[in-house]
């Protein structure tokens, strides 16, 4: 037992050495375990939002690109509907000047007119039988029906077709027949179907059946080629009066 103390009293340095190094060398291990601990929680807290923004910086041109589109169909749609207009006023002036310079067209036309179709209207309430043709169709005969109904059959592409039994629907006469109270006596010259031979007075001859239609409420115009003539050679035939 002495020997062993004397042993121990002599290496203790010894032993106290050797306990000093691998303390050493167990602190190192430690640091060394440490470090790379520290580093993955300093790399986690970083966060790369770059694609993120990039797509979010992507839409906001697009939508502000959208925007700016829709903002320029509007304006387009705008200036269209201006432009529309301002042609409207012009054609409109165009035609207060062509009328300013048609005799027909004095102060007192729209007067004229309004008393020509009293005048028709009073004298077809002195037809005694004329309500029992309320709502039916009517047959139209003459020049300026036959005129009507050429202009007509021009504007549909159909100036084939045989004249006779030509029909025109009551929007189509009042349609027709308003535009030609509108017009100069120069502008109605160079329509088709009126010509210059029914020019001056078309639209007296187109009142009575605007007028005949409305009392009426007839829907539709039926035109016959036949005239008064024709039907005084049939009243003839049918007597036995020749």
């Amino acid at each position: 037992m002495w020997k062993i103390k004397n042993i121990y009293y002599r290496n203790i340095y010894g032993v106290i050495a050797t306990l000093a190094f691998h303390l050493i060398v167990v602190a190192i291990l430690l640091l060394a375990q440490l470090r790379p601990l520290n580093k993955v929680q300093q790399e986690t807290v970083y966060i790369d939002f770059s694609p993120e923004l990039s797509k979010i910086e992507e839409k906001v041109p697009e939508k502000a690109k959208e925007k700016q589109t829709e903002q320029g169909s509007k304006s387009t749609q705008a200036a269209n509907e201006g432009q529309q207009s301002s042609n409207r006023a012009v054609n409109e002036a165009s035609k207060e000047a062509s009328r300013s310079k048609d005799p027909y067209f004095d102060k007192e036309y729209d007067a004229e007119i309004a008393a020509a179709k009293k005048a028709v209207s009073d004298e077809i309430d002195k037809i005694n039988w004329i309500k029992s043709a309320k709502d039916l169709p009517i047959v139209g005969l003459g020049g300026s029906i036959r005129a009507l109904g050429k202009t007509e059959k021009l504007r549909r592409n159909k100036a084939d077709i045989p004249m006779h039994g030509f029909e025109m629907s009551d929007n189509d006469i009042f349609a027709l027949c308003n535009k030609l109270a509108k017009s100069s006596l120069e502008s109605r010259k160079k329509m088709d179907g009126i010509g210059k031979a029914r020019a001056d007075i078309i639209i007296g001859g187109s009142l009575p059946i605007t007028v005949l239609m409305r009392k009426l409420s007839s829907r539709s115009l039926i035109i016959s080629t036949s005239g008064l003539r024709e039907g005084v050679l049939y009243e003839i035939l049918k007597d036995g009066k020749f």
